[in-house]
This record gives structure tokens, C-alpha cells and sequence, in this order.
């Protein structure tokens, strides 16, 4: 019952949480920013593209950041697959501010851990909505 649109809102809203001391998560209209500590040490800067995006796909381009090398297509995307049962997230042409080996072993690692524990939320969030049949 949900779509693509629904869960990019909820992941930029509950990333808010996740990384409520390190890492804040700015929201203004179509942009969002990660910073460290302060507004003005900005890791990354995403843009969503209202062009290409619609409710079953959601797609924001990486525009800047200390994380990320200057790039011209590096992009976030969530789309449904498989009938609209699922929400895919993917990262396409992203190149890394960091050298590559440093990137394997920190920021990759960081992505994948947030991406599992984002699961786990919507996991943990479909079974609290769902109703009991009696």
C-alpha cells in the first residue's frame, strides 16, 4: 500500500533520527543536505529530480558534498519492482571524494548499515500497521 514516493519521504524523515547526534539531515523543498555538526560542513548534498521522478520512482541526483567527487550523473534512486511489491534502493555512477580503498572500508560500510537498519524500520513499520483479522 505504499510506493516508491512514500518510502524516499520516510528515509530522508527517519535518517533524521538515525543519525540525530553525528550527522544531521536538512530538509528544504527538493534538496536534502547531510552535514557534520554544523550547517556549513556539508558531506552531501542531494537534489530530486521532479522530471524524472513520479510515485513509483524517486530519483535525486548527488550534487555536492565533501563525500562526493564532482560528478555530473552520480544519482540516488528508488523505484518499485517485481508488481510494486518492493522498493529498490540503488546508488548509479556515484564516484567517491575519498580514495577508493578508504571508501570500501569507511563510507561504504556506513551506507550499508544504514540501508539494513532502514529495512529493518520498514520491516518493523509494516508489521505495526498491519490488522489483525478476526
Amino acid at each position: 500500500g505504499r510506493n516508491a514516493e512514500w518510502v524516499a519521504t520516510e528515509y530522508f524523515d527517519w535518517l533524521s533520527t538515525f543519525f540525530s547526534t553525528l550527522i544531521k539531515v536538512q530538509l528544504e523543498g527538493d534538496r536534502c543536505t547531510f552535514y557534520f555538526f554544523d550547517p556549513s560542513i556539508k558531506l552531501l548534498i542531494l537534489q530530486k529530480s521532479q522530471e524524472r521522478s513520479a510515485p513509483d520512482r524517486q530519483l535525486l541526483y548527488i550534487v555536492g558534498g565533501l563525500l562526493s567527487a564532482k560528478q555530473e550523473r552520480g544519482r540516488l534512486e528508488f523505484r518499485e519492482v517485481l508488481d510494486r511489491k518492493y522498493v529498490m534502493a540503488a546508488i548509479h555512477e556515484f564516484s567517491p571524494a575519498l580514495p577508493w580503498f578508504i571508501y570500501r572500508w569507511s563510507q561504504a560500510i556506513i551506507h550499508l548499515i544504514v540501508m539494513k537498519a532502514f529495512g529493518e524500520h520498514l520491516k518493523w513499520h509494516v508489521i505495526s500497521n498491519k490488522k489483525v483479522l478476526v
